[in-house]
């Protein structure tokens, strides 16, 4: 696929922006998610300090939150970066063509 210098630096920025928008999409899940926990702790007191093995099922919870969150960022980080490998790699095949051709 050959592309000029000017379309490969308007893909990269889109390319940019499209995985900006899904990682903050992931993060805001867990956020959202890990505040409807937190809102959910019935038997929370505010004036003793917090201590997650005082609440061993939210603990759980979170764990499993942040698990995901690991993982969909590692998964969507990956992708990003691959798209970007192979839109370099059809960009520098361009110039290369350029110039000897």
């Amino acid at each position: 696929m050959a592309i000029t210098q000017e379309e490969y630096e308007v893909l990269n920025r889109k390319n940019i922006n499209k995985y900006s928008r899904r990682i903050k999409k992931i993060i805001d899940k867990a956020i959202q998610e890990a505040s409807a926990i937190g809102a959910s702790i019935s038997d929370f007191d505010p004036n003793k300090t917090f201590r997650w093995q005082d609440y061993p099922q939210t603990s759980k919870r979170i764990k499993k939150i942040l698990n995901t969150l690991r993982v969909a960022l590692k998964e969507e980080i990956n992708k990003g970066v691959e798209d970007n490998w192979k839109l370099g790699k059809d960009s520098i095949a361009s110039l290369k063509e350029e110039n000897n051709g």
